[in-house]
């Protein structure tokens, strides 16, 4: 779990725990050896709705240099998931076995190992993409090849037995990029599931960090954002199956809070958000999740005391969240201007970071470390708005 003493924004290579373990090829595709395109689905005991996965991901139209690759953390042989695949042979099928259960955030990050595609399309094994998924991210990607993560929007569907009815997409596939600071507001990614991501800004960002379970997903996202170009699609491209599953009970529900609290903190105090307003924004923003969870769950409760979470009024709370709107606002109006400069020195120091960790190990040379002018911008900006709180406060 995150707490006062990790950091979100810390490159941590969290491949290195699973490298022992092997994943066992069952079968492998007939398709191109080294194909555009991955669809991962990381997969355990869900028989049942896996196969409309994996027939969602075959169903693509007007695209068909990809591969399929079903990543199986249960490593029992012969079981009702090896049985499905077994009578699902497609050449572009890849069906693998983890030779020992590595939990579901180390999954993940196994199937982006195993991938062969420059771009990886994450899809969990309970949802469907639609046929023209990759049809429309290769739109958007053609034009921005420089992206990072894309996010097409999603159909939530309550699962009751019917089938999904999607609605008309009268959307305009408007693009929206979204910044690590865009967190303190909207969760605007959401699930890794019906997500495309560069595999090799994937690895450079360490991956997915099993430690910040159960709200992984979004940290990575956070600090990926930080790093390299992320982008919301405003275009339907995928279902999201609402079921009741594990991510509805108190537990992992109090697991999502809590993080949630340290990482916003933690991105209040990068961003020098004046102390006050970010004590009662965040005791505000808190306040409408522990809400929404006891909606969902009647038997949910949070100890707000254990976290240091004090709870202000309601006009202090509600002004606090309007002013850090406008922070917010503002710092993407400065990336806006400034951002070419800012993300090309970030990118430049994380690829520092992964030549200094082959040169720990010896196996290249030594580093030269420039100074640009991004640096006094991002770190001049930052000044800017600490030496400014009371213009903020008002």
């Amino acid at each position: 779990m995150i707490d006062n003493n990790r950091d979100y924004l810390k490159i941590v290579d969290n491949f290195a725990r699973i490298r022992e373990v092997d994943s066992a090829p069952i079968f492998k595709s007939n398709s191109l050896p080294f194909p555009l395109i991955s669809i991962v689905i990381p997969t355990y005991k869900r028989t049942v709705l896996l196969k409309a996965a994996i027939e969602s991901a075959l169903n693509q139209k007007n695209c068909s240099d990809f591969e399929v690759i079903v990543v199986d953390d249960d490593p029992q042989r012969a079981c009702e998931t090896e049985q499905l695949m077994s009578g699902m042979a497609d050449e572009k099928i890849c069906y693998y076995k983890n030779e020992q259960n590595l939990g579901q955030i180390n999954n993940w990050n196994r199937c982006f190992e195993l991938a062969n595609g420059k771009w990886v399309v994450m899809l969990h094994d309970d949802d469907l993409l639609l046929d023209v998924f990759l049809e429309d991210c290769f739109t958007v990607i053609n034009q921005l090849p420089q992206i990072g993560l894309l996010k097409p929007q999603w159909f939530h569907w309550v699962d009751d037995g019917s089938t999904p009815n999607i609605p008309e997409d009268t959307n305009t596939g408007e693009l929206q990029r979204v910044y690590e600071i865009d967190q303190l507001i909207a969760d605007r990614i959401g699930a890794p599931t019906g997500i495309i991501i560069n595999r090799e800004k994937f690895f450079l960002a360490g991956g997915f960090n099993p430690d910040f379970f159960p709200t992984a997903d979004k940290c990575f996202v956070t600090l990926f954002s930080y790093y390299f170009e992320v982008y919301k699609l405003n275009k339907i491209a995928s279902v999201y199956r609402l079921l009741n599953n594990d991510s509805l009970k108190t537990e992992v529900l109090s697991g999502f809070l809590h993080n949630d609290f340290f990482l916003f903190k933690q991105l209040c105090r990068r961003f020098r958000i004046p102390a006050l307003i970010a004590d009662n924004f965040l005791g505000y923003k808190l306040r409408n999740i522990v809400g929404y969870y006891k909606n969902i769950n009647p038997a949910f409760s949070f100890n707000k005391k254990a976290i240091g979470l004090t709870e202000p009024g309601r006009i202090a709370g509600r002004i606090s969240y309007i002013l850090t709107n406008k922070i917010v606002s503002t710092y993407r109006k400065f990336y806006n201007v400034f951002g070419p400069l800012i993300f090309k020195k970030r990118q430049r120091n994380l690829t520092l970071i992964a030549v200094e960790e082959k040169v720990k190990k010896g196996t290249t040379g030594v580093p030269v470390i420039a100074w640009t002018i991004s640096q006094f911008l991002e770190e001049g900006f930052l000044a800017f708005f600490e030496s400014c709180e009371t213009v903020f406060s008002l």
